[in-house]
């Protein structure tokens, strides 16, 4: 794996800004290729023509003022029943860790997908959790490209693949709704559509100036989705700072 070791503020400059374009790449790893599509996504991608055109359109409509605003009423409403749900329990304790995951991963998948992960019997969270966890481990091959061969003899490559089959499933039955004009519960937006319903549309107009086909739309829903259930961590964090709680018995 290359390595620059910077030592002076001279060299961090001429790094991080005069030559940032040819230094800010990012190391290749196998699990990339089968998890997101070959670095079809924002985060694994080489950075290029490709990578700042797709991030452009993530951010225009998905994080964009305009387009956070119009998550407002799945926000409102998903925050109303968690609290309806928590005021139904009063007379007994509630578990933090399974109210802010619940919240999370609803208002993630309805703005993203335009419906919860419960709607889908629930196979999405194991599927994504599974995914964490692959992304995690730390695997010799990557950085030793002899010893790959270690993937296959672990099951390593064999679960990432099973995972990657899965999701893949789930992404194209998604789609398929989408476009046979199938409506989901709780869309977002004026226009009553998700970030998927403009990543078809943005397809269909085919004037991104790049190749933008299903397994582009697929790799960048993976992103929004997988974040989701990441950002529980700081959800639970904040709210033990601000009762006045334990961190230890939170996470």
């Amino acid at each position: 794996v290359p390595v620059i070791v910077v030592s002076s503020a001279d060299a961090a400059s001429k790094v991080l800004k005069t030559h940032d374009s040819v230094c800010c790449d990012r190391p290749h790893r196998k699990i990339f290729d089968i998890l997101f599509y070959c670095s079809k996504d924002v985060a694994s991608c080489g950075y290029g023509e490709y990578w700042k055109q797709v991030r452009s359109l993530s951010v225009i409509n998905l994080l964009s003022n305009k387009r956070v605003e119009s998550y407002r009423r799945i926000r409102e409403e998903e925050t109303a029943k968690v609290m309806q749900s928590i005021i139904q329990q009063k007379n007994t304790s509630v578990n933090l860790s399974e109210v802010c995951s619940t919240i999370t991963n609803d208002i993630t998948c309805r703005v993203v997908l335009g419906k919860r992960y419960r709607e889908e019997g629930g196979v999405l969270p194991e599927l994504m959790l599974e995914f964490g966890e692959l992304l995690i481990i730390f695997f010799i091959g990557d950085y030793i490209p002899w010893l790959s061969w270690l993937g296959k003899f672990n099951g390593f490559y064999s679960k990432a693949e099973k995972v990657a089959k899965h999701l893949d499933e789930f992404f194209d039955k998604v789609i398929e709704e989408h476009i046979s004009g199938s409506r989901f519960d709780g869309h977002v937006g004026e226009d009553n559509s998700d970030f998927l319903d403009v990543l078809l549309s943005v397809q269909k107009s085919n004037d991104t100036g790049f190749s933008f086909d299903r397994t582009a739309i697929k790799g960048l829903l993976l992103l929004p989705i997988f974040m989701g259930p990441e950002s529980v961590l700081l959800l639970k964090v904040s709210g033990s700072i601000l009762l006045g709680a334990n961190l230890g018995g939170l996470i």
